[in-house]
């Protein structure tokens, strides 16, 4: 995902819901939880840099295509299989079909 952030300019950098940070560190690196090609859980060690809005910004770690775990996270172990569903995809009491 891709934000244009009011500050040092307008840069775009790489960004994850501050839900998916395992691990909220006190230095720049941190855990994620991702899903890779084969549908297989995994840890992904990044490095964040600031805070922007609801999001950490990802200078490191991450690349073009990855599938973070935002949500559920306390119920994944690394090396499971799973059947991700996009954020925007997935069905809430406001999207949901009757």
């Amino acid at each position: 995902a891709q934000i244009t952030a009011p500050f040092d300019g307008f840069i775009q950098k790489t960004k994850v819901h501050k839900g998916a940070v395992v691990s909220a560190q006190v230095t720049e690196l941190t855990t994620l939880i991702v899903v890779d090609n084969d549908n297989k859980v995994r840890q992904q060690i990044v490095k964040k840099s600031v805070a922007y809005e609801h999001y950490w910004v990802i200078d490191e770690g991450l690349k073009k295509g990855d599938m973070v775990i935002s949500q559920g996270l306390q119920k994944i172990k690394p090396g499971i299989q799973v059947d991700p569903v996009k954020a925007s995809d997935s069905k809430t009491p406001d999207n949901a079909q009757k």
